[in-house]
């Protein structure tokens, strides 16, 4: 044995070597998340209205595989597949555990079925009553004293002592609170009642997206729906001063910016149309609920309708809300707007009927291709993924292009652009493909 050992060293270690090499590329997790293409499911296995029409054709959700901190195997292996995305994580989400995560898109999922549902209604004018108890925290900022206090799950239900029902009563008792004064929360966590201390802070910003221009200054690309810039800049502006003070790089905007209080008037330089201009803004930031580096929905409970409905909370995420909402809102009431057709699509719903961002779009698409789904909604809204920016319709619609399909991408901005498109809806794919 030991003569055999020694004339057999060499191979020994470089089997060893490829064993070793083997195992890490096996176990070793990387801090991604990879996107394959998934599939759709039907909206009534999540929400079932108790109704006498029978639709002759059905509305589905569409869903994406995803891999959590895949291998060194695995990613590898996804950089070589079509329609697949790979996202660095980075931020809170890169810091939950497993357990956090899949309860964070739980909640997600529970907020957009309750959304839905009560869009739906609203929309179609029956009746629908429910109660509301509290904010209940989906995602905390990574940075934030909040982080180390308040977890997902918990629901705020008072501020300073003030009873908090709804994200409404959260806003209007917060805005009479300056920043950095300390807050006292009352949490529900598990049942239990507990109080946390948490700093107000100043997290305002201009709240858009911007590129460097070739010629100096900066190119507006987006301007986000929740800020105050959105009144005075749009997409294209060429931002070439702040206060006077000349920008040549996104650097020295976010500098000027920066030093800018809350809600103080911003004169901004700006080249609009060829033609020279000045506008008048503001910093602001997205909630109030933003100030404490938290975000929520409002706490929905004991909620009942007419017709009655009942709620089936399988799945994760909250991008199935445009679906569930034009499906709900076509069982009750008395016109089919289905057609007969497989009805496919993905974006988030509001409870003002905006539609909403999702990631995912180019394996939602491919998914949707598969399954010979006829109508593909997708969002008419800008994205940020790595590190670029692009529209989500155009980019499904690119892609649909591209695998040559029959299917109709349409895009939407509301869930009233969505109904009336189906309600309009000849046979004809009044929307051609671009």
């Amino acid at each position: 044995m030991k003569y055999w050992l020694n004339d057999h060293k060499r191979s020994l270690v470089v089997i060893g070597i490829i064993y070793i090499a083997i195992i890490c590329l096996l176990t070793i997790k990387l801090p991604y998340e990879v996107y394959l293409p998934g599939g759709i499911t039907p909206v009534d296995q999540v929400i079932e209205v108790e109704h006498e029409q029978n639709p002759s054709g059905e509305f589905y959700t569409s869903y994406v595989r995803v891999y959590t901190e895949p291998s060194i195997f695995q990613y590898l292996l996804a950089e070589k597949l079509n329609y697949t995305e790979i996202e660095e994580l980075t931020g809170t989400y890169s810091k939950l555990t497993n357990e956090e995560r899949t309860n964070y898109m739980s909640l997600e999922k529970e907020q957009s079925i309750y959304h839905s549902i009560i869009l739906a209604y609203t929309e179609a004018e029956h009746s629908l009553t429910y109660n509301e108890n509290g904010v209940i925290i989906t995602y905390i900022g990574d940075g934030y004293e909040a982080f180390n206090q308040i977890k997902i799950g918990d629901i705020i239900t008072a501020i300073n002592g003030n009873k908090i029902t709804n994200l409404k009563t959260f806003d209007t008792v917060s805005k009479n609170i300056n920043f950095y004064d300390q807050v006292d929360l009352t949490i529900l966590r598990n049942k239990e009642s507990i109080q946390v201390s948490l700093e107000k802070v100043d997290r305002s910003m201009i709240g858009m997206i911007a590129d460097e221009s070739t010629n100096g200054g900066i190119i507006v690309s987006h301007v986000y729906e929740e800020f105050a810039a959105k009144n005075d800049l749009i997409r294209g502006d060429h931002i070439i001063a702040v206060n006077d003070q000349p920008i040549s790089s996104l650097g020295d905007f976010k500098k000027y910016i920066s030093d800018i209080p809350y809600k103080q008037d911003i004169q901004i330089t700006l080249i609009r149309d060829g033609i020279e201009i000045t506008v008048t803004t503001h910093k602001s930031y997205r909630d109030e609920l933003s100030t404490y580096g938290l975000h929520g929905y409002t706490k929905y409970e004991t909620m009942q309708g007419s017709p009655k409905f009942t709620i089936s909370k399988k799945g994760y995420g909250g991008s199935g809300g445009l679906m569930q909402t034009l499906a709900v809102y076509n069982e009750i009431t008395t016109k089919d707007i289905t057609h007969g057709l497989k009805i496919a699509g993905t974006g988030t719903i509001g409870l003002d009927g905006t539609v909403g961002r999702i990631g995912g779009i180019e394996q939602k698409v491919v998914g949707a291709i598969k399954q010979e789904v006829d109508i593909f909604f997708a969002p008419n809204t800008l994205v940020v993924s790595n590190g670029g920016i692009y529209n989500l319709y155009e980019r499904a619609n690119q892609i649909n292009n591209e695998l040559d399909s029959d299917m109709i991408v349409v895009p939407v901005a509301t869930i009233e652009e969505a109904i009336d498109y189906l309600h309009n809806y000849e046979g004809d794919g009044n929307y051609e493909k671009l």
